[in-house]
């Protein structure tokens, strides 16, 4: 394992919150999604999850990220690119609140979101993925050019994906007007549902090189001199308090066929109640951000 130096604030302490073996990474890409990962694999045995004492960001290591035919290939699965987000409508109060006339969306996939804004705003986008690109050019949306400047900044659950942290967040920086805001949404690991449901395989490199406190959220504002407007986190979905529940009842229930039986049983009773246990949970859900403002 080599030295550890924290991506965002160039720390060199941290400690080892998680590892795993690179062959069930593997085995499991090749499984759920149909994608071979063993090149970014080559020589590496484990992988550790390192935690930066100073700013909480947790950092995998070794990590590569994803080319753009890793993501073409994951953007088949129609989960993917999801058209409606609980952040968007975040997203969209906080636009209509700010009275901005231009935005940039970093990521913005097949441009769910700018269609939803496009008609009131002067709207752009950036985005890596070929195939994405070429449809958000048939859809009409107009691609970033690299002399524009934004009042508004916005980048859902992209954050995580890349290696050099300090230079994506010093970009998206650049592209702010004075007094613009600049809005990040990440995975929540802060999350019950990532801590006790066990970390989801695309936590994992080639796909997300990070995972984000919110500890380490705040500590944007502090190294690149934004004020921090707002904290965003998004309650829980109920296919994740269902995993949730399950990841907190199994080791009670333990093994063999009484067990599984009764866990299947369990299972069938969740379903019928998850939705009056959702009203009354207050653990934070798999989805947080930062509202931050330039000045």
């Amino acid at each position: 394992m080599k030295e550890f130096i924290c991506p965002l604030c160039k720390s060199d302490k941290a400690i080892i919150v998680n590892k795993k073996d690179t062959r069930d990474i593997v085995e499991g890409y090749k499984r759920q999604y149909n994608v071979d990962v063993t090149p970014y694999y080559i020589g590496v045995e484990k992988i550790f999850s390192m935690q930066c004492t100073n700013c909480d960001l947790v950092t995998h290591s070794p990590s590569k990220p994803g080319t753009s035919d890793f993501y073409n290939q994951m953007q088949q699965h129609p989960f993917y690119y999801e058209k409606e987000k609980r952040e968007f409508n975040y997203a969209i109060e906080k636009i209509k609140q700010t009275k901005i006339n231009s935005l940039v969306e970093i990521g913005s996939g097949e441009g769910n979101f700018l269609k939803k804004v496009r008609n009131s705003y002067d709207v752009s986008a950036i985005e890596y993925s070929t195939d994405a690109i070429q449809k958000l050019e048939q859809s009409g949306l107009r691609l970033h050019k690299e002399e524009n400047q934004y009042d508004f900044v916005v980048s859902f659950q992209v954050l995580e994906h890349v290696s050099d942290v300090r230079g994506f967040i010093d970009s998206a920086v650049k592209l702010l007007k004075k007094d613009g805001y600049l809005l990040f949404t990440v995975p929540n690991f802060d999350s019950p549902y990532i801590k006790e449901g066990g970390s989801p395989l695309l936590d994992f490199p080639p796909h997300h090189m990070t995972q984000w406190t919110k500890k380490a959220l705040h500590s944007i504002g502090d190294i690149f001199k934004l004020n921090v407007e707002e904290y965003y986190i998004e309650n829980i979905r109920i296919e994740h308090l269902l995993t949730l529940m399950s990841a907190r009842r199994n080791p009670i229930i333990g093994q063999g066929i009484t067990a599984g039986i009764i866990r299947k049983i369990a299972r069938t009773v969740d379903k019928v109640m998850a939705p009056y246990y959702l009203d009354n949970y207050e653990g934070a859900g798999v989805t947080h951000g930062i509202l931050l403002k330039k000045v």
